[in-house]
């Protein structure tokens, strides 16, 4: 015979307790470990949603998420576990508020507790996001060659939208020494770019005075030569049947070691330089103009025959502002030469964190042939012809990289030492057997980098991207990869 129970009845109450005293009890150890899994993925969870209400910027959601401090993080959910543990304690009242069933499914609350927690990780962000100084260093100590280091295990981090493909979500690639910026890459399209992207006037600061070196040169006299014949031979090349008297632009023009081979060519050669410092050694035959940018020079429309970007648009806060201002001012059926770093090239993947091309944190962006062409398309532009390989920069760029990953000296120890003659901080640290060490390798090692590099380019895996291109048509691509499908349509 089976008695109705009154809910309302003291048996029924006694009933109910005993129930979940039963079920708690039949908890076993792997249910308990999940329950305070989830209960911790709220916690994470909340921590987020808090956050992210409180960003006024991108700019502040990146501070927040560079000057977090692990340790107190670690502090506070170690107090989180603490609190989740005398919760599950099995002398735990059975009508504890904090217990709540839901069918079999058991969820644990603590509502002063969580507020609490987050109230201090509050002031956690609060107290990251007004004390930066402690992890950026002042720009003055920016070293030209800071130390760079890859991330042990690369964690996914919100940024800007890609200028590539637009998604939102990165994996940290590189730590910089003394610099609070990080490089990462899109996982969407590959796409390396610096982390927060940085405003012009801390641009400004990761280019020492010395960096430029003097206006009539900025290696050693022989290594000088070689760079002067060089850019004679690539301006000669680069700008075949284009007519003698026809205009040529160079944006990033510096001391003007181009615009020199272009003018001996018989060409009208201008040029835009952000520093006047920099440009201080240009010849005078050449029209410079000194500008924060190249949409800041006034140039007409229709005015250029070609515009030269040679190794300058990984420089650039905004690259897709600069091409869209080249096809404002190319004459119709003007030529665009650009080159940029090959982030996919075999030296890159080979060299990592020591590649010498990463020139951080100077170049802001990283690019591969698939995200400079799809770059290019987006603005107009149609890829004329793509080459990989680049007599100063491809070769050199092996060397230095073994060194930096051989020598246990400072980093691009080699450049310095040719650079400016090696009055320069890091070579002035190498004794003199080192250097003769180094100038020694640097004479040896080159026939043998220059080998690899032509068989890197050959096969399309060379350290330099050199692409000449037309306005006009839209090029089609490759299909992209599934899990960047999405991305590289919204780009479109």
């Amino acid at each position: 015979m089976s008695i109705p129970a009154d809910p309302a009845s003291p048996v029924a109450s006694t009933l109910t307790g005993a129930r979940r005293t039963a079920r708690e009890g039949t908890l076993s150890e792997q249910s308990q470990s999940t329950r305070d899994f989830l209960e911790m993925e709220e916690m994470a969870s909340e921590l987020v949603s808090t956050a992210r209400s409180r960003e006024e910027s991108d700019r502040t959601r990146s501070r927040v998420t560079q000057y977090s401090h692990p340790s107190r993080v670690n502090e506070l959910l170690a107090a989180v576990d603490a609190g989740l543990a005398e919760a599950n304690a099995p002398e735990a009242d059975a009508s504890d508020e904090r217990i709540v069933w839901h069918g079999d499914r058991v969820e644990v609350r603590h509502p002063k507790e969580i507020l609490r927690r987050l109230d201090q990780l509050e002031e956690l962000i609060k107290t990251a996001d007004e004390q930066p100084a402690e992890t950026v260093a002042p720009a003055d100590s920016i070293s030209e060659h800071p130390r760079v280091e890859a991330f042990a295990w690369p964690s996914a981090v919100a940024t800007n939208p890609c200028v590539i493909c637009g998604g939102t979500t990165a994996l940290r690639k590189y730590s910089i020494e003394g610099v609070s910026e990080q490089l990462v890459e899109c996982v969407s399209c590959g796409l390396g770019s610096l982390f927060p992207m940085p405003d012009v006037t801390r641009i400004k600061s990761f280019y020492p005075a010395e960096y430029y070196g003097t206006p009539s040169a900025k290696f050693e006299p022989l290594v000088e030569s070689g760079v002067r014949a060089g850019s004679r031979a690539r301006v000669r090349s680069l700008l075949k049947g284009i007519p003698a008297g026809s205009h040529v632009l160079d944006v990033g023009c510096g001391r003007g070691v181009m615009l020199r081979a272009a003018l001996d060519l018989g060409y009208t050669a201008h040029g835009v330089e952000i520093s006047a410092e920099a440009a201080a050694g240009v010849d005078p035959r050449a029209h410079v103009r000194i500008a924060s940018d190249l949409t800041e020079a006034g140039y007409e429309t229709n005015s250029m025959d070609a515009v030269v970007l040679w190794h300058v648009l990984e420089h650039l806060p905004q690259p897709g502002r600069t091409l869209s201002e080249i096809r404002r001012i190319l004459k119709p059926g003007g030529r665009l030469v650009l080159a940029v770093p090959n982030f996919a090239s075999w030296q890159s993947r080979w060299a990592g964190a020591d590649w010498f091309h990463l020139d951080l944190p100077r170049h802001l962006y990283h690019f591969s042939p698939d995200t400079l062409s799809l770059l290019l398309h987006r603005h107009g532009f149609a890829k004329q012809s793509c080459r990989h390989f680049a007599a100063l920069q491809n070769p050199f760029g092996w060397l230095q990289s073994a060194f930096n990953r051989a020598s246990g000296s400072p980093r691009n120890s080699l450049y310095s030492l040719l650079h400016r003659g090696g009055d320069h901080e890091d070579a002035r640290s190498l004794s003199p057997a080192k250097r003769f060490l180094f100038k020694a390798a640097f004479a040896v090692g080159l026939p043998i980098a220059a080998a690899v590099s032509l068989l890197e380019a050959a096969l399309g895996e060379g350290g330099t991207i050199a692409v000449t291109a037309e306005l006009g048509c839209v090029e089609r691509h490759p299909e992209p990869a599934d899990n960047s499908r999405r991305a590289l349509a919204a780009a479109y």
